[in-house]
């Protein structure tokens, strides 16, 4: 899927700048932890965690290990270092296991070298689904209903969210927007390509056709460390996406 929802936040980091200092001089007190695990159906799972200082934003102070501070992930028996990549809005560390089963437990801890370490953030992976509907490249009317279909579905203790990326060119132009819906895991949802397409139908950009990621996602929240001060979160999720297209003005 494309990395479309960072567009105007970018302009923003541009002009401002992005700040990081390193861990060493920070307590654990004072840092907000961000902890993702994700599996998209590949049989792997990324774990991708964000550090920051105080209650962190867009424009947060970024953390970097140093002095010996390290992350280390652990699920089914394996161990892994987290290794720091930078991404477009800041400082990530990222590692990736070999499974995605359903329970798994993932633990990651913060270990300080001269600081109160943070070793119990746990999630469980929550169970795997697979688009059933829409086909891939399927185009939509410009009023059509677009209906997404999982399966399998029904897990109460999960929450499911809905994204629909829009990429609209058309060689001189290109707009993006992005649409979340919250929505029950009862197997499907529709929404109006009106709806998706928004203040961007009448945009040039839009006449010949926008591209359209659908992604959804099956959540489950953990339990982070109470050692961050600044608190956070974990979660893991399965995501599966789908690409259509919205058709041309005619």
């Amino acid at each position: 899927m494309r990395q479309l929802t960072a567009c105007f936040t970018l302009i923003l980091v541009i002009v401002t700048g992005c700040a990081d200092t390193e861990s060493e001089n920070v307590k654990t007190t004072g840092v907000r932890a961000e902890i993702e695990v994700v599996a998209n159906g590949s049989g792997n799972t990324d774990i991708d965690v964000q550090l920051e200082v105080g209650s962190g934003g867009e424009l947060a102070t970024q953390l970097e290990l140093s002095n010996g501070d390290s992350l280390i992930a652990y699920a089914n028996g394996e161990e892994r270092t987290l290794t720091k990549v930078n991404k477009l809005l800041g400082i990530h560390y990222v590692t990736t296991f070999n499974f995605d089963s359903p329970n798994i437990e993932f633990r990651v801890e913060l270990l300080r070298n001269n600081d109160q370490s943070a070793p119990n953030s746990t999630v469980l992976l929550p169970d795997p689904f697979a688009i059933t509907d829409p086909v891939g490249n399927e185009v939509f009317a410009r009023n059509a209903d677009i209906l997404t279909t999982w399966d399998p579905q029904g897990f109460s203790d999960h929450s499911m969210k809905v994204v629909y990326e829009l990429y609209c060119s058309n060689g001189n132009s290109i707009s993006t927007s992005r649409t979340e819906r919250n929505v029950s895991d009862i197997g499907q949802y529709s929404i109006n390509a009106v709806e998706v397409l928004g203040s961007l139908a009448n945009q040039p950009s839009s006449q010949s056709g926008c591209d359209l990621d659908i992604i959804v996602s099956r959540t489950r929240y953990g339990n982070l460390d109470p050692n961050y001060g600044e608190g956070g979160y974990i979660k893991a999720s399965q995501k599966r996406a789908r690409t259509v297209r919205i058709a041309p003005v005619q």
